[in-house]
C-alpha cells in the first residue's frame, strides 16, 4: 500500500485546522468586549451556522530558508464537518475534508490521496463550529491582545504545547459578523502561514455536490 509523505499529512492536518478557525457567524459586537465575550460570540456564531463560502488568501513564510509561498482560492463549509478548499493559484488543487478522512486530488498529475484521520484530534475541534467557551479555554489560554474598528484580536497557546503542532495562534475576529477575517499560526519551527478571508458569505446554498470529488478515468488513487 503507498503512503503519504510526512511533508503531505502535515500540510492537510494544517489545512483541516485553518479550517475549522475559519468558520464563525454571530450577532453584532458591543462597543468594547473582554475575551469572555468574544468567546461567547463565537460558541454562538457556530451554533447558527448552516454552511459558509469565502475566497482566501494563504501565504506560508519560511522563517530559515528565508522564503514564501503564496496560494489561494475558495472556501466551502457545511454542516456537519464538510469542508473544502478549492485552490486555484498558483496551480489547481482540491482537499476534500469530512469526518474523518482527507481526500485531495491534483489534477496536473491526475493523482487522488486518502488519509484517514483520527476520530478526535481536540487541537483541530476548538476553534469555531460552534465549540464551547470552556472548550476553548481548557484547550488553549486566550488573550485579548486587541481591538479596532473592524476586528478583535485574540492570541491562542496551546495549554499541551508539547503535544500541539503549533506554538500559537491569533485571530482576527470580526466585530460586525465573528467571521475571522484572518489567521495567523505560528509552527514550532518558525514558519509562519497566514490565512485572510474576504468575500465571506454566512449561510449561502451550497449543493451537497459540491463537496464531492470525482476523478476522471485513469487517476492514481493512493489510500
Amino acid at each position: 500500500m503507498k503512503t503519504i509523505a510526512r511533508w503531505a499529512i502535515s500540510s492537510l492536518l494544517l489545512e483541516l485546522l485553518l479550517a475549522a478557525a475559519a468558520v464563525a457567524a454571530a450577532p453584532p459586537a458591543p462597543a468594547a468586549a473582554p475575551v469572555d465575550d468574544v468567546m461567547a460570540g463565537m460558541e454562538k456564531a457556530g451554533a447558527a451556522l448552516k454552511t459558509y463560502a469565502a475566497d482566501f488568501t494563504k501565504e506560508r513564510v519560511f522563517v530559515i530558508a528565508e522564503d514564501r509561498e503564496e496560494t489561494g482560492g475558495k472556501f466551502f463549509y457545511a454542516k456537519p464537518g464538510k469542508i473544502l478548499w478549492e485552490f486555484e493559484r498558483p496551480a489547481s488543487r482540491s482537499v476534500l475534508i469530512e469526518p474523518g478522512q482527507v481526500t485531495t486530488f491534483d489534477p496536473r498529475i491526475k493523482q487522488l490521496q486518502r488519509l484517514k484521520l483520527p476520530q478526535a484530534k481536540s487541537e483541530f475541534q476548538v476553534i469555531g463550529f460552534g465549540t464551547s467557551k470552556k472548550a476553548m479555554t481548557d484547550t488553549y489560554v486566550v488573550e485579548l491582545l486587541g481591538q479596532d474598528s473592524d476586528a478583535y484580536h485574540l492570541r491562542l497557546i496551546p495549554r499541551k504545547i508539547e503535544e500541539s503542532m503549533f506554538a500559537r495562534f491569533e485571530l482576527w475576529i470580526d466585530r460586525k459578523t465573528f467571521v475571522p477575517s484572518k489567521i495567523k499560526l505560528y509552527e514550532k519551527s518558525t514558519d509562519e502561514t497566514t490565512i485572510t478571508f474576504t468575500n465571506a458569505v454566512v449561510n449561502p446554498a451550497i449543493s451537497s455536490s459540491r463537496f464531492k470529488i470525482s476523478p476522471p478515468p485513469g487517476t492514481d488513487i493512493i489510500e
